[in-house]
């Protein structure tokens, strides 16, 4: 990978986490620890060479400005980065979940979940949930595997399983928000519309990425959040 596209791609996130985690971090001071010494040198000096990365920097310096944010980047060898490292590694490879603050506006709308269906231990949104593989964590694995009869679930599972996500909600009739993407061309899309009683159009900018390999224009994507009636009453859905 080029070093220059290597330093953008590890810039962003650093924007993108102060904003995400601003009500926290605004009028104080702010230690980042990186263990990649060309990264701490340009947040530390605001400076780069490209031109991706300088607006990346513009931005991230006006917005701790505006909220009286003091940021310290400070280099730690990764043999000591334990906390982060830990984290990254829970993470299977592309993770990325919707903003905790979305997830819980969903739930104070429609009421509380029961368990996230397709979870890995740093994405899960809630104590209860099962992953694609074994984790300490995680309450069980392979969410078609689960009994969804009296659960109430979260799922956001990759778009290549959504069509047995649908099958399986039309065979169980269990309760469950499915968050997608808005991709209304997608036949599980108007087949998950047909199931459900509300949906909840998002626009760009709900999502997070977890995984270093995340996709790099996931907060672009619109989403829309299917709210699944148990019972399979078909209401109009708001648009």
């Amino acid at each position: 990978m080029d070093k220059d596209i290597e330093k953008e791609e590890r810039g962003g996130p650093v924007h993108r986490s102060v904003r995400h985690f601003l009500p926290y971090l605004a009028g104080h001071r702010v230690v980042l620890h990186e263990d990649n010494t060309a990264v701490v040198w340009i947040l530390t000096n605001f400076v780069s060479r490209s031109p991706v990365l300088m607006r990346e920097l513009r931005s991230l310096w006006a917005l701790i400005a505006r909220y009286d944010i003091s940021l310290h980047p400070t280099y730690i060898a990764s043999a000591q980065n334990i906390i982060a490292d830990e984290a990254s590694r829970m993470a299977a490879s592309r993770d990325y979940c919707i903003t905790h603050s979305t997830f819980a506006h969903i739930q104070r709308l429609w009421g509380a979940c029961t368990v996230d269906a397709f979870a890995s231990a740093a994405t899960a949104q809630l104590p209860r949930f099962w992953s694609r593989s074994p984790q300490p964590s995680a309450e069980a694995t392979d969410a078609f595997a689960q009994e969804w009869r009296g659960e109430r679930l979260w799922v956001h599972p990759p778009p290549s399983l959504l069509p047995a996500v649908v099958q399986q909600l039309e065979h169980t009739r269990a309760a469950a928000y499915v968050c997608v993407p808005r991709w209304p061309g997608a036949q599980w899309y108007n087949m998950l519309a047909e199931l459900s009683d509300a949906v909840l159009h998002l626009p760009p900018g709900h999502l997070r990425p977890v995984a270093a390999d995340a996709h790099h224009r996931l907060q672009s994507w619109p989403l829309s959040v299917f709210r699944v009636n148990p019972q399979g009453i078909h209401y109009p859905y708001a648009r």
